[in-house]
């Protein structure tokens, strides 16, 4: 059964420095009473590119070659961190994430990692691609979210040199487990 299959996603890694400061940052709302049923793990921060779900080795065979080939023509690009948002109902947010700011090269890369992912069969998402950083999932506090009440947040650049195939393991901390990496290096 395909549902019984381990779940996978492309992204692309943080830098550790990037991973400490939104660490520090979701510390701090949570002791300000920012309040959240759930607190993405610092070793987890990524931007995904695909969410994959369930797949065989075969598949992730296949989607591996499409993958480097398409890895080997970008040179690595600039990243930067922006501003704080949330998905979902403004007063009672289902995620807050950090918006990413960059060039043209992600969204070029998002584009044809998405086509490889379909060529070699996978169901994705049809949605606008927006790069984002997930922080935290489902508002639980006792009153309205307010965004304007959000601290802000110190931007950084990093640079993206590669994309990571990783793996879904929801019973462990941290959740994510990386299982190949696809350098830039054109």
């Amino acid at each position: 059964m395909k549902e019984n299959l381990p779940h996978y996603f492309l992204a692309i890694p943080l830098s550790r420095d990037i991973k400490s400061l939104l660490y520090a940052f979701t510390t701090s709302l949570k002791k300000g009473k920012i309040q959240f049923k759930q607190w993405v793990s610092q070793e987890d921060y990524h931007i995904t590119l695909c969410f994959l779900g369930p797949s065989s080795v075969q598949q992730l065979e296949i989607l591996d070659s499409h993958i480097q080939q398409i890895t080997s023509k970008y040179a690595p690009f600039s990243l930067k961190l922006s501003d704080i948002r949330t998905f979902g109902l403004t007063n009672t947010p289902r995620v807050l994430w950090v918006n990413v700011l960059t060039g043209e090269e992600l969204f070029d890369m998002q584009k044809k990692v998405k086509e490889a992912c379909k060529t070699v069969g996978f169901r994705l998402d049809e949605r606008p691609y927006t790069p984002h950083i997930t922080l935290a999932k489902r508002w639980s506090g006792d009153s309205l979210f307010q965004i304007n009440q959000m601290p802000s947040l110190n931007t950084m650049d990093w640079i993206c040199n590669k994309i990571i195939l990783y793996q879904v393991d929801p019973r462990r901390k941290p959740r994510y487990i990386p299982v190949y990496e696809f350098p830039l290096d054109s």
